[in-house]
């Protein structure tokens, strides 16, 4: 699933590259091109904030839904969740935090829930944790993105700010023994996926424990064949690669035997089989273009070629080529 964070109220961001949607008057053009890059790049969840938009504007996509908290004081700020129409999901009450702009959604998955919610906090407003605490104090588990305006030079930012400084002392360990607990529950968490995920898919034509043994000699026959010109040895290579053959048509007459005395009697494979043994299945050879259009028929087919290979095998008698000449 594809999730696109929409950093900045005019820059969005997402694989390196960024592109200008939208700005504070909307225009139809920046929609076009925001449109355009959801369904280039197949995007399910989109996250806006700093939209600009007014309780009176109206703002559609099609095959996606739109969740809106917009500013009603034209001061800035705004936020948006753009969300494809397929995907299962329910609009959440809005929380008591007032100090955070924000909309939130929860997505049904096959065997959970997961709750998306996308935030603003202006740049000079004081927040505290309770805030922060406010909006995830959820069963769920929960998504918060968005633009809070924290900023720390752990995560590349030039400088930092309390609002970073906060977030980084409450995301990261507090000593190695938490670390190495979390390191151990991310590569179980990994692991137990990848192996659900993976299937192996087995060698329906195992050979039996003889063949290779036998192909090996036979192999190294050849090579010595090939290397010394020894006629003789090539002829004991061809020997062995007979007797690999027997054994190989007797293992597929063995596993066809087993395979027809293990159909249950009235068992759709039962009839495929038949139906594949009977033969009763037609091929369909396509019409071909003859001189006078399409044919169907053999016979119509046949005077079709005939004609093309009459012409084809024809003496090219071109208009300037002067049949009358005189000996000399």
């Amino acid at each position: 699933m594809a999730a696109l964070l929409y950093k900045h109220s005019h820059t969005l961001k997402a694989r390196g590259s960024s592109h200008r949607v939208l700005e504070r008057q909307l225009s139809l053009s920046k929609r076009f091109e925001f449109e355009g890059y959801l369904r280039k790049n197949d995007v399910d969840i989109a996250f806006l904030q700093e939209t600009f938009l007014q309780p009176q504007t109206q703002y559609r996509l099609n095959n996606y839904k739109i969740y809106r908290n917009d500013c009603p004081n034209n001061k800035g700020g705004g936020i948006v969740i753009v969300i494809k129409s397929s995907l299962a999901h329910s609009q959440t009450p809005p929380t008591t935090n007032t100090v955070i702009e924000h909309t939130s959604i929860i997505l049904n998955m096959e065997n959970s829930q997961i709750r998306i919610i996308s935030a603003y906090k202006p740049p000079r407003v004081q927040t505290s944790q309770q805030d922060y605490y406010s909006l995830l104090d959820n069963s769920l588990p929960t998504l918060l993105a968005g633009d809070l305006n924290s900023k720390h030079v752990s995560l590349g930012c030039r400088k930092s700010n309390a609002e970073g400084q906060a977030q980084i002392q409450d995301h990261f360990p507090h000593n190695a023994k938490d670390l190495n607990i979390l390191t151990k529950t991310l590569t179980k968490t990994i692991t137990a996926a990848v192996s659900k995920a993976t299937t192996l898919k087995t060698n329906k034509n195992q050979n039996p424990f003889s063949l290779p043994p036998e192909i090996k000699s036979r192999n190294k026959l050849k090579r010595r064949a090939k290397q010394f010109a020894d006629s003789v040895l090539n002829k004991q290579a061809n020997k062995i690669s007979k007797l690999i053959k027997i054994q190989i048509n007797s293992l597929k007459n063995e596993k066809w035997s087993e395979f027809l005395e293990n159909i249950p009697t009235g068992d759709a494979d039962a009839w495929k089989v038949s139906k594949a043994l009977r033969g009763t299945t037609k091929t369909f050879f396509p019409p071909i273009h003859g001189e006078s259009g399409l044919v169907y028929t053999d016979e119509e087919k046949a005077e079709a070629f005939a004609d093309f290979l009459e012409h084809q095998f024809s003496p090219n008698m071109s208009q300037t080529y002067d049949l009358d000449f005189e000996e000399e």
